[in-house]
């Protein structure tokens, strides 16, 4: 009876031991750079296009599906939590990087999810 618990006060501990290494251990986290402001001056290269011509290639498919719609629409920002996490197109998250200017202002009307295309 006594190995058997000592064998159990091991196993809780290695359990507990493990659980505050995985939550506190930076191999473990997802660092996502938090951006304060948006760049304040969008500069385009010299393409001899128009406003309208460039609003019109931002705004148009460029004839690839990779990914299903209603799949992206899915797909969460990285972090680990047991809740969830926000999801990738939240307008911020994709104001880093991935998002048009043109499409991050109201001046331009953009799909309700706030993508280009």
């Amino acid at each position: 009876m006594n190995g058997k618990v000592i064998v159990a006060i091991l196993i809780v501990l290695l359990l507990v031991v493990g659980a505050f290494l995985f939550l506190h251990s930076s191999k473990f986290q997802v660092v996502v750079l938090v951006y304060q402001n948006s760049p304040e001056q969008m500069v385009h290269a010299e393409q001899h296009w128009t406003e309208d011509q460039r609003v019109h290639f931002h705004h148009t498919a460029q004839g690839t599906r990779l990914v299903p719609y209603d799949w992206f629409m899915a797909l969460e920002q990285p972090c680990f939590s047991l809740s969830g996490c926000e999801p990738f197109t939240d307008k911020t998250y994709l104001s880093r990087s991935v998002t048009p200017a043109s499409c991050i202002t109201e001046s331009t009307p953009c799909r309700l999810t706030g993508l280009p295309a």
